[in-house]
């Protein structure tokens, strides 16, 4: 239906901004709320891939102190 396309459109200007920008993105299983999961994106700038692998895993090492 027309609804869900211009839906889609609409969410494809905010979830592809890594694939059309060639900017690294790492997404983070940071956890659940009432069984539903969520996480963390992070987005650098171009060249970054290393820095935002370890920066990633300081967030998901420190999330799981808490």
């Amino acid at each position: 239906p027309e609804q869900f396309q211009a839906y889609r459109e609409r969410a494809l200007h905010l979830l592809c901004l890594s694939g059309l920008s060639g900017f690294p993105q790492i997404t983070l299983p940071i956890g659940s709320v009432d069984g539903a999961p969520f996480g963390l994106s992070l987005l650098g700038p171009s060249g970054s891939d290393v820095a935002l692998i370890r920066l990633g895993r300081k967030i998901l090492d420190a999330a799981r102190k808490v």
